[in-house]
C-alpha cells in the first residue's frame, strides 16, 4: 500500500524535476556560465585599478610626510623652524593638506596659529604608541577649521627633537579620494572608501531591504591605509543586463509552473478535505462537551491513522479520567473508614470510663491530627517530613486501640523532609504492614521503619516492618505485577494500587517505581523517585 504521503512525493517530484531540468537547462547556460562571470571579472578589474590609484596618491603623502620627519630629526629643528617647514608643504598642496600640527612626546599637539591639545585619548595616538605599526591613520573627521571631511595621519619622527617633537600630525583632506571612488562609474553602481568603523559587519552580498533586491560588493583593501578599503557595491540585475531576455523566459516558465502546480495542487486537497473536516467537527462536538463523539475513519492513510489514533486517545482519557475519579473517591473513603472512626471513638469512650484522661487527650489529638493532615488543606502534594507525621499519628490511634507496643523508627535525611511526594504516600504502605505483617503475630516489640535517602540519582523511600512475611513468590509475583503500566485494583490491595497509580500520573509510569523485597527479617517496600521530576 502506498501512502498518501508516499503518492504526493512521487507525483510533486516527477512534475517538478521535468519543469526543473527544462528551466535550468536553458538558463545557466545562458547566465551562470557567462554573462554573470565575465562582468563580475571586469568590474573587480576596475576596482583593483582604482584601489591601486588611491594607493599610489597615499604613497606620495606618506613620502611627504617622511621627507619632513626626516629633516626635522637630522637637523634637530627648533619647533618655530619645524613649523616653517610645515608651512611650505602646505602652500605646495594647499588641496591636499587641511593643516599640518607637530606632536610632543607627551601626546601634546601644537599649531602655529590655534591653540595647544592633547590627544593622548584619540584612538589613532593609542594604536601608533602601542603598537609597530610605522603611522597611524584616523577614522574619517569633520574639521572644524575648513569644513570638509578629513583625516589624521599620524608620522613619528625617527627620533625626537631637542624639543621634544616626536610625531607630525597632519590633516588630509578626503575630497580627492574621494573623487576617485566616484570615478568608478561602470553600470549603476556606487563607489565608496570605507574605514573600519564602517566595514566591520559589511557583507560582500547584501539585500536592500526598500528596493528588494540583491546587492553585489567589490571589496578592495588599500595596503597603504590600513583597515581602510575601496567598496564598490551594484545591483545583481545590473551585472546580468545582458541576459534580460532570459529572465523573461523565466517569468513564462513560471507562470506555467504554477498554473501546473495549482491544478495539481486542487487534485491533491480534495483527497485532504473529507477526512479532515470530520475530524475537525468531531473536535468541536468535543468541545461542545459531547465526550463520547469519535471522528470517521475514511481511509487507510496517514489521515486514516491520525484519525484512529485520536479516537484511540479519547478512549484513553475517558478511561483514565473514570480511574482518576473512582481512585480518589476510594482515597477519600479509605482516609474516614466508617468502622476505623467508630472503633476510635469507642475506644476513647472507655479509656474515658476508666478515667485515663491523658490517654484520652492524646489519642483526641492524635485524631484531630490525623484528619487535618489528612485533608491537607486539598492540595495533591505534601512534604515528605508531613507524610511522616501523618503516619506518626495514624499509629498512635492503633497502638492505644491494640494495646500492642510497635517500635517505630523514622530516619528522614535531612535533605529529603522537603521535598514534595503525593500525598497519602506513606500511610497506606504502614497500615499494609500493620494488618497483614504485624497484627496477625501475638509477640510483641514489632518493628516499623521508615527511612529516606537521596542519591546522585534519585530519592529512596523505605517502609520496612517485620512480623510475618511473604513468601518469596509472593514478593516476585508483586514486583513482576506492579511493573506493569496499567494495572487493576481487584488485583492488588487498593493501597498499594492507589499508591502505583497516583505514581504513575505524578511522575509516568517509566520514572517513579515501587518494588518489594526481604531482608533481614524485614520486609521492604521501596519506592524510587528520580531527581529530574521531583518536585522541591
Amino acid at each position: 500500500m502506498k501512502t498518501l504521503k508516499q503518492k504526493i512525493l512521487i507525483s510533486s517530484s516527477l512534475f517538478f524535476f521535468i519543469l526543473y531540468l527544462c528551466l535550468t537547462i536553458t538558463i545557466q547556460r545562458e547566465m551562470t556560465q557567462t554573462t554573470l562571470p565575465l562582468n563580475k571579472a571586469a568590474t573587480e578589474q576596475l576596482v583593483n585599478s582604482k584601489s591601486n590609484e588611491i594607493n599610489s596618491w597615499m604613497s606620495e603623502r606618506l613620502s611627504e610626510l617622511s621627507l619632513l620627519a626626516s629633516t626635522a630629526s637630522r637637523l634637530d629643528l627648533a619647533t618655530d623652524d619645524f613649523f616653517l617647514e610645515t608651512r611650505d608643504l602646505e602652500k605646495r598642496q594647499p588641496n591636499i593638506y587641511d593643516s599640518i600640527r607637530l606632536v610632543s612626546t607627551n601626546g601634546v599637539s601644537k599649531s602655529w596659529i590655534a591653540p595647544d591639545f592633547t590627544i593622548r585619548d584619540r584612538l589613532y595616538y593609542k594604536k601608533l604608541i602601542q603598537s609597530d605599526a610605522p603611522y597611524t591613520v584616523s577614522n574619517v573627521l569633520d574639521s572644524k577649521e575648513s569644513k570638509h571631511r578629513i583625516v589624521i595621519i599620524l608620522y613619528p619622527l625617527p627620533r625626537p627633537t631637542s624639543q621634544q617633537i616626536n610625531y607630525i600630525a597632519a590633516s588630509v583632506s578626503t575630497a580627492q579620494i574621494e573623487n576617485l571612488t566616484d570615478e568608478l562609474t561602470i553600470y549603476d553602481g556606487v563607489g565608496e572608501l570605507l574605514s573600519a568603523e564602517k566595514t566591520k559587519n559589511k557583507p560582500i552580498t547584501s539585500v536592500d531591504k526598500l528596493a528588494k533586491t540583491e546587492i553585489v560588493s567589490f571589496v578592495k583593501e588599500i595596503p597603504l591605509l590600513p583597515n581602510w578599503q575601496l567598496n564598490y557595491t551594484v545591483e545583481k540585475k545590473e551585472l546580468l543586463q545582458n541576459g534580460r531576455h532570459l529572465q523573461k523566459l523565466l517569468i513564462i516558465v513560471g507562470c506555467l509552473v504554477f498554473a501546473v502546480f495549482l491544478i495539481f495542487l486542487l487534485f491533491i486537497l480534495n483527497a485532504f478535505v473529507a477526512p479532515i473536516t470530520s475530524l475537525s467537527k468531531s473536535i468541536h462536538k468535543i468541545q461542545q462537551g459531547e465526550a463520547s463523539t469519535r471522528a470517521i475513519v475514511y481511509k487507510n492513510d496517514e489521515i486514516g491513522l491520525l484519525t484512529q489514533q485520536f479516537n484511540n486517545m479519547l478512549d484513553s482519557l475517558e478511561h483514565s479520567q473514570k480511574s482518576q475519579s473512582y481512585a480518589q473517591i476510594r482515597l477519600i473513603q479509605e482516609q474516614v473508614k466508617p468502622h476505623f472512626l467508630y472503633n476510635t471513638l469507642d475506644t476513647i469512650q472507655w479509656l474515658a470510663d476508666a478515667g485515663e484522661t491523658e490517654t484520652v487527650s492524646e489519642i483526641i489529638t492524635a485524631l484531630s491530627d490525623y484528619f487535618r493532615l489528612g485533608l491537607n488543606n486539598g492540595s495533591d502534594w505534601a512534604t515528605l517530613q508531613e507524610e511522616q507525621q501523618h503516619v506518626a499519628s495514624y499509629l498512635k490511634i492503633q497502638e492505644t486501640r491494640y494495646e500492642k507496643h510497635i517500635n517505630v523508627q523514622y530516619h528522614l535525611a535531612e535533605e529529603t523532609k522537603e521535598l514534595l511526594v503525593p500525598h497519602f504516600l506513606l500511610q497506606p504502605l504502614v497500615e499494609n504492614a500493620l494488618y497483614h505483617g504485624i497484627r496477625p503475630l501475638a509477640e510483641k516489640g514489632q518493628k516499623i521503619i521508615i527511612d529516606s535517602t537521596l542519591t546522585d540519582d534519585a530519592l529512596l523511600i523505605h517502609v520496612k516492618n517485620t512480623g510475618k512475611l511473604p513468601t518469596k513468590e509472593k514478593v516476585k509475583a508483586m514486583n513482576n505485577y506492579y511493573q506493569q503500566n496499567i494495572k487493576e485494583e481487584d488485583q492488588s490491595g487498593f493501597g498499594l494500587y492507589s499508591i502505583s497509580y497516583r505514581l504513575q500520573l505524578a511522575f509516568n509510569p517509566s520514572n517513579a517505581t515501587l518494588s518489594f523485597s526481604i531482608s533481614d527479617a524485614f520486609f521492604i517496600v521501596t519506592i524510587t523517585i528520580p531527581k529530574g521530576v521531583l518536585k522541591i
